[in-house]
């Protein structure tokens, strides 16, 4: 079995696995060309966690918990294996994935994959600029002092830029 499969948590070569089955509601093939255009004057972070989004089919739980030792810059692909949710009393807390399921690699496409890489590089820049008060997390999606984003932070910029569009 392939150590980086093995590393999110894959165990079994082969499971059955169980859904249920909801009504989904999608963007169509304009709705996601037009949101797409309309992010070439919005910040890196909020352009690579759309395009992320998109891509994969991410929640924004996964999405704030991803770490870059779950991204494979060879084989462009990316280990879904843990989550970050706020807990009202206790804050934000890192978790195993809403379901067994969750747990899974996802390849992306060579757009994401670049935007992912000006993304790091954007960070390691920032991470020389602040030395030691950088905190070392690993969370993909940062702010600039460095500490993760909230939780729902990604819901809160994707609302205000659809206001926008």
């Amino acid at each position: 079995m392939n150590e980086f499969y093995a590393s999110c948590g894959f165990f079994a070569e082969s499971e059955e696995i169980c859904l249920s089955v909801q009504k989904a509601k999608y963007y169509d093939d304009k709705q996601v060309s037009e949101m797409l255009n309309a992010l070439n004057n919005e910040p890196l972070i909020l352009v690579v966690m759309v395009y992320l989004a998109i891509d994969t089919g991410l929640r924004r739980s996964e999405l704030t918990g991803l770490t870059w030792d779950d991204v494979n810059f060879e084989t462009s692909q990316i280990c879904i294996n843990k989550q970050r949710h706020y807990v009202f009393g206790y804050g934000t807390i890192k978790d195993k994935t809403k379901t067994e399921a969750g747990v899974r690699v996802v390849t992306v496409s060579n757009r994401v994959m670049q935007l992912l890489k000006q993304f790091k590089n954007q960070q390691i820049q920032q991470r020389l600029k602040l030395g030691s008060a950088w905190h070392n997390e690993h969370y993909v999606f940062v702010l600039d002092d460095s500490k993760a984003i909230s939780t729902n932070l990604p819901y809160k910029w994707f609302v205000n830029f659809l206001k926008k569009t």
